[in-house]
């Protein structure tokens, strides 16, 4: 399971302030800031999320989203196989879970002693720790290498792994290559805890009631924006994890 050149002139006027900047359609390019330019090879019919209903959810949860991860965030469900809102309320749910609200990007273990992390996530190139990152927390040497031939056919995550944590678009563009490759035919089933098991299934495990009380939080999760999406709240399934 995978665990988880644009003209310099074009940049001379702007400022990290002035973001989501959308090119042309045809281009498949998405400019966030002079730092942040999201690619894709796919088209743009994925689904689109509105602003004003993302932001009721994430209210309704006492969080909040920037631009950055906005903009990052529509760009690369825009461009997604996933098609409708349901779908992407489970996924938004996970990733709330996942990233402790918006808010983390590298895996904490790692990040309060970094030396434990070396020996189990080591690669082949001197240097690099391949600990989890990004919304969904990509982990492993052959996982970063997977998901960067995947969606860049090179080997950038390979060579600098922070790309999955500090780039906006890659951090949500790996999230949903992680969802679209373990996640997504679950997600069909419309039974939210069979999406439950695919991201994290010891929160499934029968009897153990702290590790439920986990997934019944993600399902929590998962009604907030499935109503703030405008989906009718009894289509929310419960069934298929503990």
């Amino acid at each position: 399971m995978i665990h988880f050149a644009i003209p310099a002139l074009l940049f001379a006027h702007l400022t990290i302030a002035q973001v989501i900047i959308i090119a042309e359609p045809k281009t498949n390019v998405t400019i966030l800031s002079p730092k942040s330019i999201c690619t894709f090879d796919t088209p743009a019919d994925g689904v689109k999320l509105d602003r004003k209903e993302l932001d009721a959810a994430v209210g309704e949860l006492k969080g909040s989203i920037t631009d950055l991860q906005f903009g990052a965030l529509s760009a690369a469900l825009s461009h997604s196989k996933i098609k409708d809102k349901k779908e992407a309320a489970m996924f938004m749910a996970h990733i709330w879970h996942n990233s402790a609200g918006l808010k983390e990007k590298r895996e904490l273990y790692c990040m309060v002693d970094l030396e434990r992390c070396k020996e189990p996530y080591k690669g082949a190139l001197p240097g690099r720790v391949y600990y989890g990152r990004g919304y969904m927390s990509l982990a492993t040497e052959g996982n970063y290498r997977e998901a960067s031939q995947a969606l860049f056919k090179d080997d950038r995550l390979l060579k600098n792994p922070e790309l999955v944590a500090e780039d906006e678009c890659i951090s949500w563009r790996v999230a949903i290559f992680f969802w679209e490759r373990n996640v997504q035919d679950a997600a069909k089933s419309g039974k939210f805890g069979e999406t439950t098991k695919r991201v994290n299934s010891a929160e499934c495990a029968s009897g153990d009631k702290a590790a439920n009380d986990i997934a019944r939080r993600r399902f929590g999760y998962y009604k907030v924006f499935l109503k703030a999406f405008g989906v009718k709240e009894e289509e929310a399934k419960e069934e298929g994890c503990y």
